[in-house]
């Protein structure tokens, strides 16, 4: 078993998770629940990790387990929506133009 720290995972590459959030974005540029492009995205673990109250979680190959899933690209409030469970549509028609009315 190897214990990733969440700060470790997210801010550096070294399980490789830079590289695969950027080919993501790179093949989808538009936030897969609202359609908005032109904007930074960020990338959805579709089932999430379940990081542990240390903020680290234990996986026997980071890859396999943390990076080479189903990943979607969302815009911060999207990402937020679902994070919440709450319907991202809802949300996505507060905005025009990228502002929030």
């Amino acid at each position: 078993m190897v214990k990733v720290r969440k700060e470790q995972f997210y801010k550096t590459n070294k399980y490789g998770w830079i590289t695969r959030r950027n080919e993501i974005v790179r093949k989808t540029p538009y936030c897969v629940d609202c359609n908005r492009s032109g904007i930074r995205l960020e990338v959805h673990h579709v089932i999430p990790i379940k990081w542990g109250e240390d903020k680290t979680v234990e996986v026997i190959n980071p890859y396999k387990e943390l990076v080479d899933v189903k990943l979607e690209p969302l815009c911060h409030s999207c990402h937020m929506a679902r994070d919440k469970g709450k319907d991202t549509l809802d949300i996505a028609t507060l905005f025009v133009g990228g502002k929030l009315l």
